[in-house]
């Protein structure tokens, strides 16, 4: 009986410890451990972080490779480098952030809708 018990909770606690967690802030998912990710595709931490929280949606089937909305206002996104990784990309709406170039953007063969307005754009 004296390790009975002990084996019972080391035995609860590993299971409790290989669950996996969303974290949240605001209601929004700022992490899970579970969820698909396209870390290091984009330069810009905004970008890449508003790109994570889309593909970790639940949406069944959705990639970097075959997203095609893709919606990030006023997420302090300040570069576009890497863009070119979504291929498949239609809709992109970056409106009120800190862009000022838009070269990237021409790596997407797709892209037929377009909002930028408030930003930097030179």
């Amino acid at each position: 009986m004296k390790t009975l018990l002990p084996t019972i909770l080391l035995s609860s606690l590993l299971v409790a410890c290989s669950n996996l967690y969303k974290v949240t802030f605001n209601d929004r998912v700022v992490y899970n451990p579970g969820a698909e990710s396209a870390n290091g595709l984009l330069e810009d931490p905004n970008l890449q972080g508003c790109l994570n929280e889309v593909l970790s949606s639940g949406v069944q089937g959705v990639s970097a490779e075959t997203l095609t909305l893709l919606a990030c206002p006023t997420a302090g996104i300040q570069s576009l480098g890497g863009i070119g990784a979504l291929p498949n990309l239609e809709q992109l709406d970056l409106s009120d952030n800190a862009i000022s170039d838009l070269a990237p953007l021409g790596n997407l063969k797709k892209l037929r809708v377009l909002s930028i307005r408030n930003n930097d754009i030179r």
